[in-house]
């Protein structure tokens, strides 16, 4: 059944900018991304660093450009670090609602500029959603008390925030361990959203699938 199906991995690739705008020659990715479920029969994953701090207790990969990265933290990729993703652990109350993406149509994206910014802190994506938290009040609090105490990369959880940024578009990746509400089995899900696009990128002629995973 649809509402039984769940993605527990995906992969993402990018181009250098002339094959993005320039429609010629065989086309070579610049970045590929894959953040997928180290093992999606087991639910029971654990950390394997003395730390203790790892994405989703262990559960969670991203693979940049062939290198395995399973902690928090804040990564580059590319000559120019064009390419940055953010990965933190985040509870309940601070993950994003599911099935926001038609509330607000009208001011989605209208505030970028020809190109993304790449400088954004890891804070600064984390209070970017605002209102589309599960529960906006209790997470600001928890926001609060991660930049006081500057520890938000040394947050366990099972669940996980990724943030995928280039100049020209980004996307915010969510990974959960849910508990199934009726008794059953628990389950992995990975969840992303089209978060924002340039003014260049939203000149061009778009095919396929953009948006909401599922």
């Amino acid at each position: 059944r649809e509402e039984s199906m769940f993605v527990t991995a995906m992969a993402f690739t990018f181009f250098r900018e002339h094959q993005i705008f320039h429609h010629f020659g065989q086309k070579q990715p610049q970045h590929s991304i894959i953040v997928r479920v180290k093992d999606t029969t087991s639910f029971t994953h654990e950390c394997q660093y003395e730390s203790g701090i790892c994405l989703g207790n262990g559960a969670l990969e991203i693979i940049l450009d062939g290198k395995v990265i399973d902690i928090p933290g804040e990564y580059k990729g590319g000559i120019k670090d064009n390419l940055q993703v953010v990965a933190y652990n985040i509870f309940g109350a601070c993950s994003r609602r599911h099935y926001d993406y038609d509330e607000d149509k009208t001011t989605q994206d209208q505030n970028h500029g020809r190109r993304l910014d790449l400088e954004k802190t890891a804070i600064d994506f984390l209070l970017e959603t605002g209102t589309n938290r599960i529960n906006p009040e209790v997470c600001r609090a928890w926001i609060d008390n991660r930049v006081q105490k500057g520890d938000l990369f040394q947050q366990p959880g099972d669940w996980s925030t990724i943030h995928i940024s280039t100049p020209f578009v980004s996307f915010h990746v969510e990974y959960r361990l849910n508990q199934s509400e009726d008794g059953g089995c628990p389950f992995h899900s990975i969840d992303a959203w089209l978060s924002h696009t340039s003014s260049e990128m939203r000149g061009q002629i778009w095919q396929g699938i953009s948006g909401e995973t599922r």
